[in-house]
């Protein structure tokens, strides 16, 4: 899943609303809580980016020498990241 910067910051505001207002966090410090929250949504979506080329690969690899008009990549690809996802224990 791939969001630019505005959707991850509105990303990043309402689940802070949210944890505030179910009272799992008390904003002290503002900035510290948007940068610990934003950090851990960034490094979670270049995971899955990840997942994907390496799913990718591995379509193109194991599809050699298949007609491409037979296979459906897209599914393939979506397939092959979800079992790497969970071979690694990465929830998406």
């Amino acid at each position: 899943m791939r969001l630019n910067p505005h959707q991850i910051n509105r990303l990043v505001r309402n689940i802070i609303e949210e944890l505030e207002k179910d009272g799992i966090i008390q904003s002290k410090d503002e900035k510290t809580i948007y940068d610990i929250v934003s950090a851990v949504i960034i490094q979670n979506l270049k995971m899955e980016e990840e997942l994907e080329k390496e799913a990718e690969m591995l379509i193109r690899k194991h599809s050699a020498g298949y007609h491409t008009d037979e296979l459906n990549y897209d599914l393939l690809i979506k397939r092959a990241k979800y079992e790497l996802a969970k071979k690694k224990g990465f929830k998406l």
